[in-house]
């Protein structure tokens, strides 16, 4: 044999030896049921070669390499029709087909967490949609100081060099029905000090009264067919109500259905 022969010889089993390199016995899991509790361990530790270990001892030894005349072929498992469409659901968080479409159109590709993602939308999901009609609660400060000289003693409340500190505090429960009524429970505190004269206790500025208001709309936003459908914040053209963010929520459970059945069928 001539030196390049012999050459040829040597990177052919240099390639073989690290093709197949050394394979560890680690046990066959498929399905939850047949793992034992540790198989996700077993499955991911590093494996340590041991070449004076027993090849054939129930450990993680590392076995001879393969060689084109093993005459143990590798094991293989019989699946059922069920065990299989059970493997391929429990393994496709993302619905493959098999016309690629994962590749050619990822954006398109269904997955199981569309219908998730489209209940839970901050702007076109039906928690959102609901939220319209939740009660709120605000709050506000509104506060000046004043240190004016008047033409008109009258302004000023009987001086003409008028200084005042006022504040107005309010605090404010809103909450709207589903016919589009508007209801508020608010309560203000008013703080007004200043040096006119005419005040009757000049060192007590703090007043205080609670309101109460109800609007209801009689055009746009009301009647509760119109708000469940476009809803009371609804832009004309663009529909945000809760019964068309529950429909949109129920074409999204069909299509991740459909592929489903699609994944099933290719399996």
């Amino acid at each position: 044999m001539t030196l390049h022969g012999i050459l040829r010889v040597l990177s052919v089993a240099s390639l073989a030896a690290m093709s197949f390199g050394c394979a560890a016995s680690k046990p066959d899991c498929y399905f939850l049921t047949d793992c034992p509790t540790d198989c996700h361990a077993s499955q991911l530790s590093v494996d340590e070669p041991c070449l004076d270990c027993d090849v054939h001892a129930e450990d993680y030894s590392a076995a001879p390499p393969h060689v084109l005349d093993d005459r143990h072929p590798p094991k293989f498992r019989d699946l059922s029709l069920e065990q299989a469409v059970e493997l391929a659901l429990a393994n496709s968080p993302v619905m493959r087909d098999l016309g690629g479409r994962v590749l050619r159109d990822p954006n398109a590709a269904r997955t199981q967490f569309d219908p998730a993602i489209q209940e839970t939308d901050p702007r076109f999901g039906v928690e959102a949609a609901l939220s319209a009609f939740d009660a709120s609660f605000a709050t506000g400060m509104f506060w000046e100081n004043n240190d004016r000289a008047l033409n008109n003693i009258f302004e000023g409340g009987g001086t003409r060099l008028f200084q005042q500190d006022s504040g107005l505090y309010n605090f404010e429960l809103r909450k709207r029905s589903a016919v589009g009524t508007q209801m508020a429970l608010r309560h203000v505190l008013d703080y007004d000090y200043n040096n006119a004269p005419g005040n009757n206790v000049p060192n007590l500025p703090w007043g205080t009264w609670v309101e109460g208001e109800i609007r209801q709309p009689l055009w746009r936003g009301a009647g509760a067919e119109f708000n469940r459908i476009a809803g009371p914040d609804g832009v004309p053209g663009v529909n945000t109500g809760v019964l068309v963010a529950r429909v949109n929520t129920d074409i999204a459970l069909a299509e991740f259905e459909g592929s489903v059945q699609e994944l099933v069928s290719s399996v």
